[in-house]
């Protein structure tokens, strides 16, 4: 045995690292994949009696190799190293087994860090024409690859192809590019495995998932997933890669990664029954994935698998809502607002904002839509409110306001009333219009709809009332029926009051700045409007004196004149 042999067994028993038992047996990529999936957690044999047994004490030299190889065996090491020792002292040539028992006890003790005394090992085992057999390759991917050490394991292959021996297994070659963060590395050689249909085990996918999952590529993620379930239909996943994937497409609203993980999902909730870790949370972004992306077939297979749950909410039927916009379905969009009811979730315009965007393009599909809501009332389905409130809210946005007061007037042929969240829609068009006539018109049909009115309601007439002209009297019978009513008017009311006011000259300014003062609000800007605005008004009273005075002078001039 050579002097490098003597010391890298020296260095090895210098090292204070802890011994991790490993079964001399396991000899293959293979095994080894097998084992990083393995729950057992063995306890070192270094200091078990009956593995103790197996070694003799080393004064009794009767055959080193054989001791060697046997501690190798019983996972001992340090025993190990040391009868590497004084093998090289004794001049004892290692063999195949004694070099493999060597590489064995560096790869269970050192973590890796003895990888270029093992390329050394290796290199010596060719020089001295010592045969290097699958158990020798093996223990050298493996060591280089705890080690991260990219440029050990390049020379461990080259020596392979010398020989012209193929790894029976790429296990380690992956592992040495992830344990290095060599990812675009990892993804060549999985692509170049994949091309020349090499050897891509569930393991290595596993292997693959994990860490890719871990630095959020779904994108990868998602290719390895359907690449494994091309090669391999109904292949089965570890149930924490299934969770985390499905986590991360939800978190990237990846539909067709949710779309290839999807099925590992539902054979794991046959298994398992009731998954608690398919929480609400996790339920809402998957929804809101198949929302955006347009799939409401998914979307409904989510709120099915979520019912033994999680309770149904709102955001839950608006992504589906949105899904069935997404399609181009515009009917069953209308139909999931009365389900949403018979679940127990009440539905609103906020919710029907997808569909409300969809159906504003132009009048012709406002009007398809109305004509619709017919259709399934011809059908004896039920029409929602919120569904009838959705194509006015349509008609405001494309300035019809003509058309959404007839889409109004037409809720009773579905048995509908309007409530005071649409009479304030439409309110509220026309303050922004300045339709005074039109804004009395629907209090008027609320009133006689005996339905009550809101803050809004009050805010939204004595703003039109406010701005729709000089004549602004409503304004301020309104503000009474408000205060009346209970409602405390905004400090915006008040100073739209003072400005128009203040415009006209009208006393009531400073009536109305003693009433916010009696509610409490801040009144200096308003102050200052009173204030420039008298200011004005003086200014232009003295000028109209001035005015007045000149004409009288020059009446006087004439008629000195005409004497």
């Amino acid at each position: 045995m050579t002097g490098r042999l003597s010391r890298v067994a020296v260095r090895c028993l210098r090292s204070q690292a802890p011994v991790r038992a490993r079964p001399f047996a396991v000899r293959s990529s293979a095994a080894a994949e097998h084992r990083c999936f393995a729950t057992a957690s063995p306890q070192s044999s270094e200091s078990s009696s009956d593995s103790a047994s197996l070694v003799p004490p080393l004064d009794s030299r009767q055959d080193l190799k054989k001791f060697i190889v046997k501690a190798a065996h019983a996972g001992q090491y340090a025993k190990v190293f040391t009868m590497a020792k004084e093998m090289a002292a004794a001049g004892e040539k290692a063999d195949t087994q004694v070099y493999n028992s060597i590489l064995c006890a560096m790869s269970a003790g050192s973590d890796g860090r003895f990888s270029e005394e093992a390329v050394a090992l290796m290199q010596e085992m060719e020089q001295s024409g010592c045969p290097l057999d699958r158990e020798t390759w093996n223990w050298l991917l493996e060591i280089t690859a705890d080690a991260g050490d990219s440029v050990g394991q390049e020379k461990v292959l080259e020596a392979m192809s010398r020989y012209w021996v193929a790894p029976d297994s790429y296990w380690h070659m992956f592992r040495l590019r992830l344990n290095s963060h060599q990812y675009e590395r990892a993804i060549e050689l999985y692509d170049s495995l994949k091309a020349r249909r090499g050897s891509i085990t569930p393991a290595i996918i596993h292997l693959l998932l994990h860490e890719f999952i871990s630095i959020r590529e779904p994108s990868v993620v998602r290719k390895l997933m359907a690449d494994m379930q091309t090669q391999e239909p109904g292949v089965r996943y570890p149930q924490h890669l299934v969770r985390r994937a499905l986590s991360l497409f939800a978190d990237t609203c990846d539909i067709e990664g949710l779309l290839v993980v999807w099925p590992a999902f539902k054979e794991l909730n046959a298994e398992l029954g009731n998954v608690k870790w398919f929480s609400e949370g996790l339920a809402l972004r998957i929804l809101l994935a198949a929302g955006r992306h347009g799939k409401p077939d998914f979307a409904t297979e989510i709120l099915r698998a979520v019912a033994s749950n999680a309770p149904f909410s709102e955001p839950m039927f608006a992504s589906l809502l949105e899904a069935y916009i997404g399609a181009g379905d515009a009917k069953n969009a209308f139909m999931v607002l009365p389900i949403m009811r018979q679940a127990g979730v009440t539905p609103t315009l906020k919710t029907a904002f997808p569909l409300v965007s969809y159906i504003s393009k132009d009048i012709e599909t406002v009007d398809r839509a109305f004509f619709t809501l017919q259709d399934l009332q011809k059908e004896h389905k039920t029409v929602d409110l919120v569904a009838v409130s959705a194509v006015i809210k349509a008609c405001i946005r494309l300035n019809d306001l003509e058309r959404a007061v007839s889409t109004l007037q037409d809720m009773s042929q579905f048995k509908l009333k309007p409530d005071s969240d649409t009479y304030d829609m439409l309110l509220a068009a026309c303050a922004a219009d300045s339709n005074k006539n039109l804004s009395l018109y629907i209090a008027k049909d609320m009133a006689s709809n005996n339905v009550a009115p809101t803050a809004a309601t009050f805010t939204h007439i004595i703003g039109t009332s406010l701005w729709a002209g000089s004549d602004y009297e409503e304004a301020f019978v309104y503000l009474e029926e408000m205060k009346a009513a209970g409602f405390k008017p905004s400090q915006e009311i008040y100073t739209e009051l003072i400005r128009k006011c203040v415009i006209y000259n009208d006393g009531r300014a400073t009536v109305a700045l003693e009433e916010m003062q009696a509610f409490g609000y801040e009144t200096d800007f308003v102050s200052k409007i009173i204030s420039e605005g008298q200011r004005k008004s003086r200014r232009a009273d003295e000028e109209e004196r001035n005015t007045q005075s000149g004409r009288k002078g020059n009446i006087l001039d004439a008629l000195d004149l005409l004497q």
